[in-house]
């Protein structure tokens, strides 16, 4: 079954709020690296957890650090064995529910075409981070949905070796 085309409304807000928690003075509530802004707004910020330090390219866009395909099956699997266990679950739309998880703006931050392709696997060599990196913001909406295993899976020891691998070095030529 092919994903509905999201109304214009929620892609809009989900930008607007995701990039509103990326522009404000003052160093990464994570990771301590100075955010980037451009013309005061958020630059990409995938850019800096790039381990090979390409380059930006295309629009500045709203990405999800977990895809909205991951949200939609991980939320029905949940739901439904909830339902199946718990019995029914009252006036509630479980696809409304869903559609609030996938736009969900603390699971989104600002990134180049370029870059968000490479964290969606859509280019290769693929951009994987780490769980180190992950703003507060994107740690909270995990617990708030129940997605551990999920960001586990997602941001894996690789990408934290790399990221540590990366930060090392940058100290070491600083």
């Amino acid at each position: 079954m092919k994903r509905p085309t999201p109304p214009r409304h929620l892609t809009e807000a989900f930008r607007e709020e995701a990039f509103a928690l990326f522009t404000h003075s003052g160093p990464d509530e994570c990771t301590g690296y100075p955010l980037r802004l451009y013309n005061g707004g958020p630059a990409c910020w995938l850019k800096q957890h790039d381990p090979l330090d390409r380059t930006c390219s295309g629009d500045l866009e709203a990405f999800h650090f977990i895809g909205r395909q991951r949200i939609r099956n991980i939320l029905r699997h949940q739901l439904v064995t909830d339902v199946l266990t718990v019995g029914s679950i009252d006036s509630l739309d479980l696809d409304d529910l869903v559609e609030l998880a996938e736009w969900d703006p603390r699971n989104g931050g600002p990134g180049c075409t370029g870059h968000h392709r490479r964290l969606d696997s859509h280019t290769t060599p693929d951009l994987t981070l780490s769980a180190l990196v992950l703003p507060v913001s994107v740690r909270q909406f995990v617990l708030d949905w129940g997605f551990e295993s999920e960001a586990e899976r997602k941001f894996s020891e690789a990408g934290a070796a790399a990221w540590l691998q990366r930060r090392e070095h940058a100290g070491s030529v600083a």
